[in-house]
């Protein structure tokens, strides 16, 4: 059922289902007929990445043009993707609607406003950003956002100076899945008790993630992440006096330039922001989406940035016209998930010796049979992170690790060395010195 999608409510991922309707493999295209005469629901629309938005959009409307599917876009920042002059890739006017209408909605977003957002004006490094926090009055629970995981690591360990071990945590995709549960647990239940907690992240806590802190600072992105950062900011509206939200620009970390299209977003948080405007107010959230997808549109070769859609096209003259379009190399360049990472398995705790005993017994087996079962796959998936292709290469050289299931298991040996139980995997580029000391 699963992977036919042979049931009537399908719970999937962005990434799982245009990768689908972009693949070339049946193993992906047996099941994306399912979408047609469907219902297709997208949470958090605002997250399609810029540079695929072109061919994303077009799908999504040939589902509702050719395969009579209707499209719903969930998002608490809804982004233009009405079509004019400057967007031509969007949809008409007059065929996109709202489920709750604008009055309802003005009366909801009026509601449920319970956060003010202060911008900092000046850059904060790592320990100015603790000294801000720090002078607070009442040093109340608070949720610290960051961009990257090497900012996130980096202000976790200038956040040692003012907050008690066992009050701070750390959470970032740098984490496999199961400490990352165990930190929410801890979390969740320390805010539940009235505790403090000083939680420093990154985006991982900003889609999914039910916490609420009287307090949040967010590094500057795009104004969608802002958005999403108050959302963990007096959530329940338990603050009588409301929560504060912090934008800042980091001093030390700034936004990579490989990201791109964080950096567009951030540049058009930036113009918002000169014009000293509600943040949150609709108009201006339609502005910001205008600029960022204006400032990606020459970046991208207009929001397709693989060419996917020159690769779409059918020839109409030929008597077999749909041979024309380009199917391998479509779906060799399609990747919601840029190239260049690969999974590891860092397994600890009680899971562990189960986990390398089951690996070690299937290598017994004939070649056809070393693979996983469910079972074992859905363990293993709770202890596999996503690592750089240099990290996974210093990692092999080093032989720090081993392969199982004809080597599409890889399983990290020095644990010791490369995961941090406070902040996970660390950066290869620190090995060495780890290892010696």
């Amino acid at each position: 059922m699963s992977e036919n999608w042979d049931a009537p409510l399908i719970v999937t991922t962005g990434v799982q289902l245009f990768e689908s309707l972009f693949s070339n493999k049946p193993s992906r295209c047996r099941k994306v007929h399912r979408c047609g005469n469907a219902v297709l629901v997208f949470d958090e629309a605002q997250t399609l990445p810029s540079g695929l938005l072109s061919p994303c959009l077009e799908a999504m409307k040939c589902m509702n043009r050719d395969y009579g599917s209707t499209l719903v876009l969930c998002t608490a920042t809804q982004p233009s993707f009405e079509r004019n002059d400057d967007f031509p890739i969007g949809w008409k006017q007059e065929d996109v609607q709202s489920l709750l209408g604008e009055t309802l909605e003005r009366e909801l977003k009026t509601n449920m406003r319970r956060v003010k957002v202060v911008r900092l004006p000046e850059h904060l490094s790592c320990s100015e950003l603790v000294t801000h926090y720090g002078a607070a009055k009442e040093r109340s629970s608070v949720l610290m956002i960051v961009n990257t995981t090497r900012h996130a690591q980096e202000l976790y360990k200038s956040m040692r100076a003012v907050a008690d071990d066992d009050s701070l945590y750390h959470l970032s995709a740098r984490m496999v899945p199961k400490h990352r549960t165990l930190v929410l647990d801890d979390v969740r239940e320390r805010l539940k008790e009235g505790k403090r907690v000083v939680l420093i992240a990154t985006r991982v806590v900003e889609a999914g993630v039910d916490l609420s802190f009287p307090v949040v600072y967010r590094a500057q992105a795009g104004l969608d992440s802002l958005a999403q950062a108050a959302g963990r900011c007096n959530r329940h509206g338990e603050f009588s006096e409301g929560g504060t939200v912090y934008s800042f620009e980091s001093a030390d970390f700034p936004i990579p330039s490989r990201l791109k299209d964080m950096e567009a977003a951030s540049t058009a948080t930036r113009d918002v922001w000169k014009k000293g405007c509600d943040v949150f107010d609709d108009k201006v959230i339609s502005s910001f989406f205008q600029l960022y997808y204006d400032n990606r549109k020459i970046q991208t070769n207009t929001w397709d940035e693989c060419r996917v859609s020159s690769k779409c096209k059918v020839n109409m003259n030929s008597l077999n016209g749909f041979r024309t379009i380009q199917f391998k190399d479509l779906a060799e360049q399609f990747h919601m998930i840029p190239p260049g990472q690969r999974e590891v398995v860092l397994v600890f705790g009680d899971e562990q010796e189960y986990i390398l005993k089951e690996l070690k017994k299937l290598e017994s087996l004939p070649e056809f049979s070393r693979y996983p079962n469910r079972e074992l796959r859905r363990k293993i998936a709770q202890y596999t992170i996503q690592v750089y292709d240099n990290e996974y290469n210093i990692m092999r050289q080093k032989g720090i690790m081993e392969s199982y299931a004809e080597g599409s298991v890889e399983v990290v040996t020095d644990m010791k060395n490369v995961y941090d139980m406070n902040i996970g995997f660390l950066p290869m580029a620190d090995y060495d010195s780890l290892h010696c000391n």
